[in-house]
C-alpha cells in the first residue's frame, strides 16, 4: 500500500480475503453495478485459485441471483460529486498533484470507513441528479466548473436547508482561466492564499472534543487557500483558517482547504 513516501506491505488470512470479496462484490451489487475477476494471467494469476474462495464467489453469486429481481432503494442521503474531466487541467504525476489524489483515493476510503451511506455521481450528471433525499452534498475534485455548472450548485444544490461541502478549490478554472472570482461566486467565501512552512496538517476539532488530522504529503511547498472573515471556523493549518462554516440564505456551505482523511471526521 503507497502512502506518502513510504511503502507498506501487509499480511492477510484467507478469512479476511474472503470479507474483502463480501465488501467489494455487495459494494458494487447495491449500487447496481456489474463486475468480473479479472486475474493477471501466467506469473501473476491465480488469486481466487482457492477452493474456499471459489465457494464463496459461487455463493455471492446465488444470492445476487436472487435478489436483483427485488426491488431495492439505497439509504444514502450523502452524495458525493466527482469529475474525472478536470485531470485534463491538472499535474500528471500525483508528486505535483497530489490534492488531486487525496480528493479521490484518499478521501474515499475515508468515507468508506466512516460508516456513512453516500452515492456518488459524476459532475456532468449533476443537473439529472434528484437531490431530494440528499442532506450533504460533497463536491470532492470539482476544480474546474463551466459558468452552467457553477450556476446550476448555486441555484438548485445550495438550498432546501441542505449541507453542501466543498474541497480545496471548487470552480477554480472554467476551463480557460483560473480565478478565485469563480470559487467566491460558488461558494460565497473569500479566500486568502497562504503556503505552509511543512507538509500541511489540517486539523479539525470534532464535537466530541477530538482533534482530526490529515496531512497532505507533498514534496514542494504547496499554496492552501484559506477562508476569510464571516465563516465560523472549525480547523486550522499552521493556525490559518482553513475548514470553516458559513450560513447561506437557504443552505449550509462547509469549505476544506484539504481533504479530510480521517473517518472520524465524516
Amino acid at each position: 500500500l503507497h502512502q506518502g513516501a513510504k511503502f507498506h506491505t501487509q499480511t492477510l488470512t484467507l478469512d479476511d480475503d474472503i470479507a474483502l470479496l463480501r465488501r467489494n462484490l455487495v459494494s458494487s451489487f447495491t449500487r447496481g453495478g456489474g463486475l468480473w475477476f479479472y486475474d493477471f494471467g501466467a506469473g501473476y494469476g491465480g488469486w481466487w485459485n482457492h477452493p474456499r474462495l471459489l465457494d464463496e464467489i459461487r455463493q455471492l453469486r446465488t444470492l445476487f441471483e436472487d435478489r436483483y429481481r427485488a426491488g431495492f432503494a439505497r439509504d444514502a442521503d450523502a452524495l458525493v460529486v466527482y469529475d474525472p474531466a478536470v485531470f485534463r487541467h491538472t499535474a500528471r504525476t500525483w508528486r505535483v498533484d497530489c490534492v488531486s489524489h487525496a480528493c479521490t483515493d484518499d478521501l474515499s476510503a475515508a468515507l468508506y470507513r466512516s460508516g456513512a451511506c453516500f452515492d456518488d455521481v459524476l459532475l456532468d450528471d449533476l443537473p439529472d441528479t434528484d437531490l431530494s433525499r440528499y442532506k450533504l452534498v460533497l463536491f470532492a475534485n470539482t476544480f474546474r466548473m463551466t459558468e452552467p455548472q457553477r450556476a446550476h450548485v448555486r441555484d438548485r444544490v445550495l438550498r432546501d436547508n441542505r449541507h453542501v461541502a466543498f474541497i480545496h478549490l471548487p470552480g477554480y478554472t472554467d476551463g480557460q482561466r483560473n480565478d478565485l472570482a469563480f470559487v467566491r461566486e460558488l461558494t460565497g467565501l473569500d479566500l486568502t492564499l497562504h503556503t505552509p512552512a511543512q507538509q500541511p496538517t489540517l486539523r479539525v476539532t470534532l464535537e466530541s472534543g477530538e482533534v482530526s488530522e490529515s496531512t497532505l504529503w507533498h514534496p514542494v511547498p504547496l499554496p492552501i487557500f484559506t477562508p476569510g472573515e464571516g465563516v465560523q471556523t472549525l480547523g486550522t493549518i499552521e493556525n490559518h483558517p482553513a475548514a470553516a462554516r458559513v450560513r447561506l440564505p437557504q443552505a449550509t456551505a462547509w469549505s476544506f482547504a484539504l481533504p479530510p482523511t480521517d473517518p472520524r471526521l465524516w
